[in-house]
């Protein structure tokens, strides 16, 4: 298996592991992908779970990963990964867009081993759009995106 591969597999993994707590509407499922860092620093993530589960509200019909980015850092003979990626829910009320910042290796800090954060974006005309990069949006915990 290439690296390439290995970081889909892992992404594919946690999406899948995300889309079954909202299908099944379980905020400890959602809550245990979090690495400890990000829950210490995140605020209100009970109710940022509970705004996802409302606003998807609907059965999940399918999901769909988009490419995967990494950066990768080796300290000490340790290594930590950090994979970026997006993917998609569509419901019968529409589609769902997140974007995932996910510590899938580290062994550097161990605490920080998880997802960090789970961005939920909401596109008003599912058109391409000019975002803020990533590097500035980050935040540990979920946090929401509203695109006009």
């Amino acid at each position: 298996m290439s690296f390439s591969d290995d970081r889909r597999a892992r992404a594919d993994t946690t999406t899948k592991r995300i889309v079954e707590a909202i299908i099944g509407k379980d905020s400890n499922a959602l809550k245990a992908l979090f690495s400890r860092v990000a829950l210490e620093k995140a605020d209100e993530i009970d109710n940022d779970i509970d705004v996802i589960f409302r606003t998807i509200g609907s059965e999940i019909l399918t999901w769909e990963n988009s490419s995967v980015a990494s950066d990768e850092e080796i300290r000490n003979g340790k290594r930590s990964e950090m994979l970026r990626y997006s993917f998609n829910v569509v419901t019968e009320n529409g589609t769902y867009h997140f974007f995932v910042i996910d510590y899938s290796i580290d062994i550097i800090t161990p605490n920080n081993q998880g997802l960090y954060m789970l961005e939920f974006i909401l596109y008003s005309n599912n058109e391409a759009v000019n975002m803020i990069p990533w590097q500035d949006r980050m935040q540990p915990g979920i946090s929401f995106l509203i695109v006009e």
